[in-house]
C-alpha cells in the first residue's frame, strides 16, 4: 500500500534523539543528568510522546471566515482558543497520569481531598461536544468505511491516510464558497487532524487512529457526538498504560492522550493565591497561555521525588463554592455562558475582537454576494427596457445610442459588451446586447421580424466621420436570425437617400449604386460587380454617397481596416485546440494530490526555446491544487503551449494566422519597467525565426495581463480597431468602475504594443486612428480570484473577436487544470524531470 504523502525525512530529526537529550519526539526537556539547577535530584527516564499543541495551533490557530464556521459545525470550535506552548512540561504531565486513578479519573491531593475528572469538566477546558452518542473506536477498521472516508477526503484507495495530507487540506486556500466536496473533507481532516495531535494521540509516532472512521462517515452526525467522554477514556487508558510501565520500572515510558487537559483542569482547581482566575473565560483552556501554565506548574512543584517520578502537589484545592467544574456549587448557569465573554486579560479580549472581527466578514462578504445578483438583476431589466423603449420610439434622436438586441432564444446565453468608447466620438457608454455564437443562436422562420437600431452617421462620401459628424437614428425591420449564419444582401432594399430599409422585399441591389468604400474585400467577394456573394450580419457595412449604415454601436471613426482583408477565423474553420486523453487527465487527478516531497522538489517544466522557463514542482503543484494562482512563468509555458499547438494546426490548413498570443512577461516587463525594443528577448515574441507568420496580417492580438494581483486578458481588434479587456474578476463591476481599474494599463499596453509591431514586423500605425475601449461581460465566465489566471488562460483561446466561444464555469476548472498541467508535461520540447509517480503511471502518454 503507498503511503499518502508519506512524513519520511520530515519527523526524522524529531525522533533521533542525542547523548545529551533523552527526549525522543517533540520533547522539551532532559532527564538525563541527576540532578537539575536547582539541585533536586532527578530520576533518568525517557519520555516519549507524540502528543503536540502548537501543531494544532498553528493550523486551528489561523482558522477564519467559512472555516471558523465549519469547525464550529462540528462542535471542534474551542481548538480555535488554544495557546501555543513554547515549552512543554512533560514531567508535570507524567506526575499527573501517574497520580490519577484509571477507574473514575480522580486525583488525592496531599489532606486527603479527591479531585474526580468527569466528561463535563473535559467539555468545560476544550470546548467539545459533551452528553451525545458514544465514540467507538473498533481495533481494526471495516473495508467499507476505509473506503468512505478516503472518497470523502478524496485520497485514492490505493493510498494510506496521512497527518501530511490531512494538514494540507486544513491550511490550502479555498474558493469561497466551498464546494460541499470540499466542506466535507474540511470537517472529516479536522477530527483526524485534531485527533491524531492532541485529542488521543498514541504512541511515539504520528498517525491516524483509523478506529473512529466509523464516527466520521455520517458527517452531519459529528456533532452529536460525545467527544468529551471520548478524550477522558483515552486518559484513562494512557494512565493505566502508563502506571504499568512505571511499577515495572521501565526506563522508557510513553504518554498519551489529552496531556494539556488534565494539566488545565489541575491547575485550575488549585487555590494558587494570585495566580488563580475567576473562571468567566470559556473554553477554559483559552485562559492558560504558556507564562501562566509555568508560574503555575512551579508554585505546585515539589522538592522530593517519588520512584521515577518528579514531585508535585504542592497546593491545596479551591473551594468548591469558587469553581464551575462538576465538583462546584454553581453549575446551573454555565451552559448560558459565552465561550468568548471577556476578562481582565487584554489577549483573551483580542481573541474576542478577532472572532467578532470574523463574523462581521462573513456578514460582509454574504452582503457583497447578494448585493452582486441584485445588481446583475437591475442591471438586465434596465436594458431589457432601454430596448422595448425604443422599439417605442423611433423618432428619438438619442435612439442610436441604445445599441444593437437581437433576441433570438430564450435559453440562449446572452454576451453583454460593456463599451467605453473615445471622447471625441461624442458617445455616452451604453451596453451592446448580442448573442453569443456559442449558444447557437435560433433558426426562426417565417415572418418573425424584430427592431434593431442602427447608427446613421451623415458624412461626406469616402469620408470618415469626424467630432462634428452628426447621429441620427432609424429602424430597420429584419428577421430573428442567427448571427453566426449567412445572409444575402440581395434581400435588402437599400434607398440611396435611407429612407426606407427593409427586409422583407426582394430586391436585389447594385454596388455601384450605394457606394463600396466601406465594404470589405469579404463582403463584396472578389468580382466586386453587380451583386455581392452573401455575408455575415458582423461584416455588413452599408455605406452610401451621403450616410453610412453600420451593424455596431461603434461609432464610424475610420473605415481603412474595414476595407483590409483578414484571415478567416479558426472557429469559423471549426480548428479547435483538443484537450489531453482523458484518461490521462483522471489518473494525473487522482495522483497528483500525493506527491511526496521529492518528486515536487523536481523541476517539472524546463523549455528552452525562444527562451528559458524552469519551474519547478514546488511552484507548480499548489498553482495546480487549487492553493494559488498561476505565476507570471507558469502563464508564460501555457501561452507557449499554445502558440506550439497553433503552429501544429495551421500546418494542416493553408490559412493565414487570424491571431497572434504574447506571453504574460512582455505585459508585465511594459508595466514594470517599460520597452526595450532592442532586447532579444522581446524580439522573441514578434520576429522570425521564433515566429513563422507575420503578426500585422492578424486581426487579433491577445496578452494575459497581471496586474495588482489579478490576472485579465486584453485583445487588440484590428478589424474594429478595439481593445478588449476581458476582467474575469470584474465582470459585474460597473463599466465606470474597470475604465479606472484598466485604463492606464490600456494605455501603456497599446504603445508598447505598436513600438514593437512597428519595429519588428511590416505594420505601419496611422497617428489619425482612434481606439475603443470595450469591456466583455459574459454569462457565467466570471471567476474568482484565485483563479483569474485559469479563466485568463482560457479566454485567450475562446475568444472569438465578438464573445467567448466557450466559457469555463467553476464546475469545469478541475478538468481544464489537469487538462493544462498534463499538455505541460506532454510538451514538445519540455526537457524538465516529471514526478516519478506520473512517470510510472502516465508511461503510455510519456
Amino acid at each position: 500500500m503507498s503511503k499518502f504523502r508519506p512524513e519520511a525525512g520530515k519527523n526524522a530529526s524529531l525522533r533521533a534523539t542525542s547523548s545529551k537529550s533523552s527526549i525522543s519526539m517533540h520533547g522539551d526537556s532532559s532527564m538525563e543528568s541527576k540532578a537539575d539547577s536547582r539541585g533536586i535530584d532527578r530520576p533518568s527516564v525517557k519520555i516519549n510522546s507524540s502528543f503536540s499543541v502548537n501543531r494544532v495551533v498553528r493550523v486551528f490557530g489561523t482558522f477564519n471566515g467559512e472555516k471558523a464556521e465549519l469547525v464550529k459545525e462540528i462542535g471542534f470550535g474551542g481548538l480555535m482558543h488554544l495557546r501555543k506552548q513554547d515549552r512543554f512540561d512533560r514531567q508535570f504531565a507524567l506526575w499527573l497520569l501517574s497520580s490519577m486513578d484509571h477507574t473514575n479519573g480522580s486525583f488525592r491531593m496531599k489532606d486527603g481531598s479527591i479531585l474526580e475528572i468527569t466528561d463535563f469538566d473535559v467539555h468545560l477546558v476544550l470546548g467539545l461536544p459533551f452528553g451525545g452518542d458514544p465514540v467507538y473506536v473498533s481495533s481494526k477498521c471495516a473495508r467499507r468505511e476505509l473506503d468512505k472516508i478516503k472518497a470523502i477526503l478524496m485520497i485514492p484507495q490505493s493510498s494510506d491516510v496521512c497527518v501530511d495530507y490531512l494538514e494540507d487540506l486544513l491550511v490550502r486556500a479555498y474558493c469561497t464558497p466551498m464546494s460541499v466536496r470540499d466542506r466535507n473533507a474540511f470537517k472529516v481532516a479536522a477530527v483526524l487532524f485534531a485527533d491524531a495531535y492532541f485529542l488521543r494521540p498514541h504512541g511515539t509516532a504520528v498517525k491516524v487512529n483509523q478506529g473512529i472512521f466509523g464516527n466520521l462517515v455520517d458527517i452531519a452526525s459529528i456533532c452529536n457526538k460525545d467527544w468529551s467522554s471520548y478524550v477522558l477514556r483515552g486518559l484513562k487508558r494512557a494512565c493505566c498504560r502508563l502506571q504499568h510501565g512505571l511499577r515495572h520500572e521501565n526506563k522508557s515510558i510513553i504518554l498519551d492522550g489529552c496531556l494539556i487537559m488534565l494539566q488545565v483542569f489541575y491547575l485550575d482547581n488549585l487555590e494558587a493565591g494570585d495566580m488563580k482566575t475567576a473562571q468567566q473565560l470559556f473554553p477554559r483552556i483559552s485562559d492558560f497561555d504558556y507564562n501562566r501554565m509555568k508560574r503555575m506548574i512551579a508554585f505546585d512543584r515539589e522538592g522530593s521525588t517519588k520512584g521515577l517520578v518528579e514531585g508535585f502537589g504542592n497546593c491545596k484545592l479551591r473551594a468548591p463554592s469558587e469553581v464551575v467544574y462538576s465538583r462546584g456549587k454553581n453549575l446551573q448557569d454555565i451552559t448560558l455562558r459565552d465561550w468568548n465573554s471577556p476578562d481582565e486579560n487584554s489577549e483573551a479580549q483580542n481573541l474576542c475582537l478577532m472572532e467578532i472581527k470574523r463574523e462581521l466578514d462573513e456578514i460582509k462578504n454574504d452582503f457583497s454576494s447578494k448585493l452582486d445578483r441584485l445588481y446583475r438583476k437591475i442591471e438586465y431589466s434596465l436594458c431589457e427596457e432601454s430596448h422595448r423603449g425604443s422599439m417605442n420610439s423611433t423618432n428619438d434622436p438619442d435612439i442610436g445610442d441604445c445599441g444593437l438586441h437581437v433576441s433570438c432564444s430564450p435559453k440562449s446565453p446572452y454576451c453583454f459588451i460593456r463599451r467605453r468608447v473615445n471622447h471625441s466620438t461624442k458617445r455616452t457608454n451604453k451596453f451592446m446586447f448580442i448573442e453569443s455564437p456559442s449558444s447557437g443562436g435560433s433558426n426562426c422562420r417565417g415572418e418573425d421580424f424584430c427592431e434593431v437600431n442602427c447608427i446613421i452617421s451623415e458624412v461626406p462620401k469616402g469620408n470618415m466621420a469626424t467630432e462634428d459628424s452628426t447621429t441620427r437614428a432609424i429602424t430597420i425591420d429584419v428577421p430573428i436570425i442567427d448571427l453566426t449564419s449567412e445572409i444575402s444582401p440581395t434581400c435588402l432594399s437599400v434607398d440611396t437617400k435611407l429612407q426606407n430599409v427593409k427586409c422583407n422585399e426582394q430586391v436585389p441591389y447594385c454596388a455601384d449604386e450605394i457606394g463600396t468604400e466601406g465594404l470589405t474585400d469579404r463582403a463584396l467577394g472578389s468580382n466586386k460587380v453587380h451583386c455581392s456573394p452573401p455575408v455575415s450580419v458582423n461584416d455588413l457595412l452599408v455605406e452610401g454617397s451621403a450616410s453610412s449604415v453600420r451593424w455596431d454601436s461603434t461609432p464610424l471613426v475610420t473605415t481603412k481596416n474595414m476595407e483590409r482583408s483578414f484571415p478567416c477565423s479558426p472557429f469559423d474553420m471549426d480548428v479547435f485546440h483538443q484537450p489531453a486523453p482523458y484518461k490521462g487527465i483522471h489518473e494525473l487527478m487522482k495522483l497528483l494530490p500525493c506527491m511526496d516531497e521529492e518528486d515536487i522538489q523536481r523541476s517539472w517544466f524546463i523549455h528552452d526555446y525562444p527562451s528559458r522557463i524552469n519551474i519547478s514542482g514546488v511552484v507548480m503543484h499548489p498553482q495546480f491544487t487549487c492553493e494559488s494562482d498561476i505565476s507570471v512563468d507558469v502563464m508564460d509555458a501555457i501561452v507557449r503551449m499554445y502558440k506550439q499547438e497553433e503552429d501544429a494546426l495551421y500546418e494542416k490548413i493553408s490559412e493565414k494566422r487570424w491571431r497572434h498570443l504574447i506571453e504574460a512577461s512582455w505585459s508585465v516587463a511594459c508595466l514594470n519597467s517599460g520597452i526595450d525594443t532592442s532586447s532579444e528577448l522581446i524580439a522573441a515574441k514578434f520576429q522570425a525565426p521564433y515566429v513563422q507568420y507575420n503578426i500585422s496580417e492578424c486581426r487579433l492580438v491577445l496578452a494575459p495581463v497581471y496586474s495588482g494581483d489579478v490576472w485579465s486578458c486584453y485583445v487588440w481588434d484590428f478589424q474594429k480597431n478595439t481593445i478588449v479587456v476581458i476582467d474575469p474578476v470584474g465582470m459585474l463591476c460597473d463599466v465606470d468602475f474597470l475604465e479606472e481599474k484598466h485604463a492606464g494599463n490600456i494605455k501603456v499596453l497599446h504603445d508598447a504594443l505598436f513600438r514593437c509591431l512597428e519595429a519588428f514586423t511590416s505594420f505601419v500605425s496611422d497617428p489619425s486612428d482612434t481606439w475603443d475601449h470595450e469591456y466583455l461581460k459574459v454569462e457565467g465566465a466570471r471567476s474568482a480570484r484565485c483563479n483569474s489566471g485559469f479563466y485568463t488562460a482560457s479566454y485567450l483561446v475562446e475568444f472569438n473577436g465578438m464573445t467567448l466561444n466557450d466559457t469555463l464555469s467553476f464546475d469545469k476548472l478541475p478538468f481544464y487544470r489537469n487538462n493544462i498541467l498534463f499538455k505541460l508535461l506532454t510538451m514538445k520540447g519540455n526537457i524538465g524531470h516529471r514526478p516519478c509517480v506520473l512517470e510510472r503511471a502516465l508511461s503510455d502518454f510519456f
